[in-house]
């Protein structure tokens, strides 16, 4: 070797960690944001209070702070009508759009956030694999096998637990939220598939949701509750229209991408695996909601499940 190659490869080997932290603190930061929203959402819902809001003015203020930002992105590049097709439109901007928030919403009127943070992560690529297998006949490897079916361990095991042992932890309304968190994380999945389908980048996916939640889901919404939006608490009304519209839709889909462009999408997907331990623990001080050890048996199982369906360990396993 040498001399230059010796001198040049610490130097590498530096610039390669730099950029290795820097993708691991852009992604932490979207998990972060993801994990909150769950929190947030349940505290803005469930609790006790006159000036709770409700699923419906959630999904408001989310989509009319996120459709107006990302507007200019719709104007730039249309609604892809020709990508997508009439169908697959409506399957990207119902699966994650305002049927899907208000879904999630109410999920989290019923079943404490540590459930949707392991539910909904969790359950997204169990859909999306099955959806892909059936549809476009893609074949998965070991690794994905073995982490979906951790996940539908994790599942039997909080179902089962609120089944069996209903009100514990949880008023006995948990089922619910737990049949609705599986619904959303379907719907999801299959707004993945039409933007795997139509071609699109995430920002113009995600603006093409936004703008027509937006016009669909603000005048009828708008035209059943008059001006009650302008009678919300404002602060609470500014605090969710900021961490939905903002934090959730646009600021962690950007560091997401971020932190996927700078790790690869193995080791960037793999780090969803911390939104369901972090959504437990954000609920115990902002909630008071302590996780039943069924629920944290839960939790492992499903982060392990996201954590081998990405394909890190595959991908750790082929370097080596």
């Amino acid at each position: 070797m040498s001399a230059a190659t010796a001198t040049t490869a610490p130097a590498a080997q530096a610039v390669r960690r730099r950029r290795t932290l820097r993708g691991a603190l852009w992604v932490l930061f979207a998990v972060v944001i993801w994990a909150g929203w769950m929190v947030t959402t349940r505290l803005g819902v469930a609790t006790a209070s006159p000036t709770r809001l409700s699923a419906w003015d959630i999904t408001a203020l989310r989509f009319l702070v996120a459709g107006l930002l990302l507007a200019p992105v719709v104007l730039r590049r249309g609604f892809a009508w020709r990508k997508l097709g009439a169908s697959w439109f409506a399957v990207l901007v119902a699966g994650a759009g305002a049927p899907y928030v208000v879904v999630v919403t109410w999920a989290l009127i019923f079943a404490p956030a540590a459930h949707g943070g392991a539910l909904l992560p969790g359950t997204m690529p169990l859909f999306v694999a099955i959806l892909a297998f059936a549809l476009l006949r893609e074949r998965m490897q070991w690794d994905r096998v073995a982490g979906l079916s951790l996940t539908v361990l994790g599942i039997a095991v909080l179902l089962g637990n609120e089944i069996w042992r209903p009100g514990i932890d949880t008023g006995g309304n948990a089922v619910a939220g737990d049949l609705l968190f599986l619904l959303a994380a379907f719907m999801w999945a299959c707004s993945t598939l039409a933007m795997k389908r139509g071609g699109l980048a995430p920002l113009h996916g995600t603006a093409v949701v936004a703008v027509a939640s937006l016009l669909l889901y603000l005048p009828p919404y708008l035209m059943l509750t008059g001006r009650h939006v302008l009678s919300l608490p404002l602060a609470e009304a500014v605090f969710h229209g900021f961490y939905q519209g903002v934090m959730t839709s646009i600021v962690s889909l950007i560091a997401y991408m971020r932190g996927i462009a700078l790790l690869g999408p193995a080791r960037g997907s793999a780090f969803s695996a911390l939104v369901p331990v972090l959504a437990a623990l954000l609920g115990i001080p902002v909630l008071g909601e302590w996780p039943a050890p069924t629920t944290w048996i839960a939790v492992a199982l499903t982060a392990t499940g996201v954590v081998l369906a990405s394909g890190v360990a595959r991908a750790l396993a082929a370097r080596h």
